[in-house]
């Protein structure tokens, strides 16, 4: 835990001498529907200081703005960072002995700050998306954020002229990613935004050997746009829910697409371009609308095809209920790719795995192969509590269900050592993957 480049303490021995951060650190992130951007993360902590190093810093008016780090140390790993942002509150307390303080800060993730930052009144010309890309990266230096990155086959597509005058630039970062169909979200550990590209693809389930403990189901790392994100698992068993019900509801179940631009091939006029799935209104009308910068229809047919093919897919399945896996009753993360994954305060392109879901087993044709679009992350108790939002991804590939006789054959269903299925693992499951091969932990 990092403030205005200090590092906290978080022993409590040190607590007659400098600060030293409470448990119960809590993260919240992400957005609740598919067809909607990341709202900017925040950040929950508390400080107990006996010293008047935060008494000194709030009569200076040091604290508000200041920058916050948060993030854990692994021997022989890189640092994880899980959070990057700025004090937007700070209340203070006595609490207990005589001169001690309990200091509570909320901080806002980095891309709150574009929120905060007017365009100049000037209008930006025609010209292409990596050039508005680069506008919108000088725009925010302000707020620290690195690059903003978007599908590379966007890159060349051209914009037709946007008056930007007083606008603030988190309306056009939104805006600049759904003129192409996609979401974004602000990731801490790369300090950049990233696009949230369609999830309609091929992923596969594997087994994973977990040295010391058992044979669980993961599915395979995504490669995109340069980056590897690992597969993250989620076993039943070691998994709760707050609100055991899968739900479907209109906000991501779309029956029809409207997205307006200017057609630079007729005087950049107006135009709204209009998608609906092929059984049209028979079962009422739900609407999408939106905007795009994109100036010429060839390529603003493709882009609305695809934002109703998510809506009609990945948006309408039922929805798998938020999961939550706490350390306290696992002993810990299965390795230490998923401590990352879990531990990140943003979303990427990784796909999650739930085995053993009763959620799964009951619409067993919604294969549980998830993206985790938000949720919570707390440490508290000397262990982490993860909970995690799902959006299903839509597997492009064909599975035919695994039988027992295709495994290999020192693996049980249960034995006195390591080479068994983790507990987790139900007969449901073999529905979902078709490689019987034992991999190590990515």
């Amino acid at each position: 835990m990092e403030v205005d480049g200090d590092r906290i303490r978080c022993d409590g021995a040190a607590v007659g001498f400098t600060p030293v951060v409470l448990d119960g650190l809590e993260i919240t992130w992400g957005r609740d529907d598919y067809m909607a951007h990341s709202r900017p993360g925040t950040a929950g902590f508390a400080v107990v200081d006996r010293s008047r190093t935060w008494a000194d810093r709030i009569s200076a008016r040091t604290v508000l703005g200041r920058e916050v780090t948060i993030g854990w140390s692994l021997p022989g790993e890189a640092d994880q960072i899980c959070f990057r942002g700025r004090v937007t509150a700070a209340t203070a307390m006595p609490h207990g002995k005589a001169g001690q303080w309990v200091i509570d800060f909320t901080a806002a993730a980095r891309d709150a700050d574009l929120g905060n930052i007017l365009a100049a009144p000037e209008t930006w010309p025609q010209e292409t998306m990596i050039v508005r890309a680069n506008r919108i990266a000088d725009m925010a230096v302000p707020a620290k954020i690195d690059e903003f990155y978007f599908f590379p086959g966007s890159v060349n597509i051209n914009c037709w002229p946007l008056d930007v005058g007083g606008r603030d630039l988190r309306k056009l970062t939104e805006e600049f990613y759904y003129s192409m169909g996609d979401t974004f979200s602000y990731l801490p550990d790369q300090d950049v935004c990233r696009h949230l590209f369609r999830r309609a693809y091929a992923v596969g389930v594997h087994f994973t050997y977990i040295a010391g403990d058992a044979i669980y189901l993961f599915p395979t790392s995504t490669q995109y746009d340069g980056v590897t994100y690992h597969g993250i698992a989620f076993p039943g068993c070691s998994t709760t829910t707050d609100d055991p019900a899968l739900s479907a509801g209109p906000n991501s179940v779309l029956t029809r697409c409207e997205v307006t631009w200017k057609d630079s091939t007729a005087g950049f006029n107006d135009w709204t371009t209009v998608a609906e799935i092929p059984a049209g209104d028979t079962y009422g009308r739900r609407t999408l609308t939106f905007d795009s910068w994109i100036d010429d229809g060839i390529h603003i047919d493709p882009m609305i095809a695809e934002v109703l093919a998510r809506a009609e897919h990945e948006g309408a399945a039922p929805r798998h209920p938020p999961v939550t896996l706490d350390t306290g009753r696992t002993g810990g993360f299965l390795t230490v790719a998923q401590a990352r994954a879990l531990t990140l305060a943003g979303e990427t392109q990784a796909a999650a795995y739930v085995s053993g879901s009763q959620f799964a087993a009951w619409t067993p044709d919604h294969h549980p192969v998830f993206a985790i679009i938000g949720g919570t992350i707390r440490h508290t108790g000397g262990h982490w509590r993860i909970t995690a939002r799902l959006s299903t991804i839509w597997r492009t590939n064909a599975v035919t269900p695994m039988r027992w006789n295709q495994l290999v054959s020192w693996m049980w269903w249960e034995r006195p050592d390591d080479f068994k299925l983790a507990k987790s693992v139900s007969w449901t499951d073999f529905r979902y993957f078709d490689d019987p091969t034992v991999y190590n932990p990515a």
